[in-house]
């Protein structure tokens, strides 16, 4: 008898409705039990995406050829200074490949040294405005943070805004030094100089 009224009750249009929206819903709360209990992933440190940028800048950059060593000789991404990385930059790199070539990464104290990088992040603390003018026209792709970087010769600045990574991008620096950095690139960019 019981189980003869429930299904007239199912078939009822409002009532079949109504008994749906509650199982949905049920369905929605344990979801949601289930998803706060689950052990939460810890969030993207702003260096892990800072890292990802600095591996995806070179897939959009084109060097020219004689930039690069003999077949098989790597493309040099360096951290100049202080390396706030950790071993996030190697992490992102292992077994990947730009322009055809692995990716080494080193850290360089500046200076001459710098001239031996494809791309080079000048850390906080680096004697930026020295480390631009020793590279002004090679073809090193030189990426930094602080605000005056663009104009004072940098071509990639990444920058904090609204608590997201961004990046703005001085292409006449970088045409002057022999790079190309594609126009994809250029569109995700927050400022094109």
């Amino acid at each position: 008898v019981a189980t003869a009224e429930i299904n007239r009750t199912l078939r009822h249009p409002i009532l079949g409705c109504l008994a749906t929206l509650i199982r949905i819903r049920l369905i929605a709360v344990l979801v949601i039990l289930c998803l706060a209990a689950a052990p939460r992933a810890e969030a993207l440190d702003e260096y892990d995406v800072k890292a990802a940028y600095l591996f995806n800048f070179l897939q959009f950059v084109t060097w020219p050829p004689m930039a690069f060593g003999p077949a098989g000789a790597p493309v040099r991404l360096c951290v100049v200074g202080r390396n706030p990385f950790g071993d996030r930059l190697q992490s992102f790199t292992s077994n990947e490949r730009a322009a055809g070539r692995p990716i080494e990464v080193v850290t360089v104290p500046g200076g001459e040294a710098v001239r031996r990088c494809h791309v080079a992040y000048l850390a906080d603390g680096t004697s930026e405005a020295e480390t631009l003018r020793t590279v002004a026209t090679d073809p090193v792709l030189t990426v930094g943070e602080s605000a005056g970087f663009l104009a004072s010769g940098g071509m990639i600045r990444l920058a904090i805004v609204n608590s997201r990574v961004r990046f703005d991008v001085n292409v006449a620096q970088a045409s002057t030094a022999g790079l190309v950095i594609s126009s994809r690139l250029l569109q995700v960019a927050r400022e094109v100089r």
